[in-house]
């Protein structure tokens, strides 16, 4: 993980947290597991300027992971990732509103995995609690609803900076609202979702789901 000062404590309470699951694994397993091998470690870097990148990890034959900061105020600082191994890259957008810094660090990426906030099926739901003034909880959610559009990327705002950035492959994620059952995902929210994405952008596009697998073969 990497963010401003407090990156390195917040995974702390994440091992901590885990620590006694960590340990009844290690104690009642076959042996192989140690308890050792269960711990996250943090690390803090300064957050990249417009248009440069920040090596975040660097793995064997050539792995490297790099961080840029992407659009999503108010939360401060927000990043994108860029993987390169092999020849192939992959873009990870993070939270973010359309970010010129994310199409410029996504050129000709094999992969862009993007999250998509579609604003007008939102706005079709806001109309529906309008009809229950009284309700607290659709209240609480059409708060939610209107405060949320402003700092995450629609599918239209993706599939141009696809475009942009000359990617092959769009899979869009974290996707709000979500979108049904397998009948109502294939013949209507699906359909809504991607409503004139396909005039934009000209690459495959990917819905992912809970399970997704999708394999890239390196040079």
């Amino acid at each position: 993980m990497i963010g401003p000062i407090g990156t390195i404590k917040i995974v702390e309470g994440f091992n901590q947290a885990m620590s006694f699951d960590a340990l009844y694994r290690s104690k009642n397993g076959d042996g192989s597991s140690s308890a050792a091998f269960a711990v996250a470690i943090g690390k803090e870097i300064e957050s990249p300027k417009e248009n440069e990148k920040a090596l975040v990890f660097e793995g064997l034959n050539g792995l490297k992971v790099y961080g840029f900061t992407v659009s999503h105020s108010p939360v401060e600082p927000a990043f994108g990732y860029r993987i390169e191994f092999g020849g192939k890259s992959i873009v990870i957008s993070g939270d973010t509103r359309k970010s010129d810094n994310l199409q410029y660090f996504s050129q000709n990426a094999d992969i862009l995995v993007h999250e998509a906030l579609n604003k007008e099926i939102l706005r079709k739901f806001l109309e529906i609690t309008k009809q229950y003034p009284d309700d607290a909880t659709m209240k609480t959610a059409a708060l939610t609803a209107e405060r949320v559009m402003d700092y995450h990327s629609s599918p239209l705002d993706v599939a141009e900076i696809a475009k942009g950035a000359n990617v092959k492959t769009l899979i869009y994620t974290h996707i709000t609202p979500t979108l049904g059952s397998f009948f109502a995902r294939t013949f209507i929210t699906i359909p809504m979702f991607l409503h004139g994405v396909s005039d934009v952008y000209k690459g495959e596009v990917i819905i992912a789901e809970d399970g997704f697998h999708y394999e890239l073969p390196i040079q």
